[in-house]
């Protein structure tokens, strides 16, 4: 099931997909990259988070999602490797969209690590495109109009 993040019950989870599914992408470019869990939790309360999760488990995959003058932002987006190729990845990137077209965005962002092959096929696949790469922080800019 597709939820709202609870604070308390999901953060060490989400923290953890963090370091473990996507911080290994981002120190390919950038090797000193450190991330601190309350600094992580503190970006994740900005935002909208949305989790997959089983009845009364822990959270296996998240979004993090920022509207920013009528742009979806999406900030994270993690599967744990157990859960992935199942759906689950599919579901949260439609409950984000869903969530920005009532907040009445038109539009659709997203940063990915340049040696995220995997992320960037799957948001090519939900018909996300390329709008730029910016070299100084090793990542392609993608875009979907909503």
């Amino acid at each position: 099931m597709i939820r709202l993040r609870l604070p308390s019950k999901d953060d060490l989870y989400l923290y953890r997909l963090i370091v473990k599914r996507l911080v290994p992408f981002a120190r390919k470019t950038q090797p000193e990259l450190r991330i601190g869990k309350q600094s992580l939790i503190h970006r994740l309360g900005t935002g909208k988070v949305f989790v997959a999760a089983k009845r009364g488990q822990a959270p296996f995959g998240f979004i993090s999602l920022k509207i920013i003058q009528n742009i979806l932002f999406i900030d994270l987006l993690a599967v744990d490797s157990t859960s992935e190729n199942k759906g689950w990845g599919s579901k949260l990137i439609i409950a984000g969209e869903k969530y920005a077209k009532r907040m009445n965005c038109s539009i659709a962002q997203v940063w990915v690590d340049e040696k995220n092959a995997h992320a960037l096929t799957f948001y090519a696949n939900k018909g996300y495109q390329v709008l730029e790469y910016t070299p100084q922080i090793h990542c392609f800019l993608l875009r979907k109009d909503l």
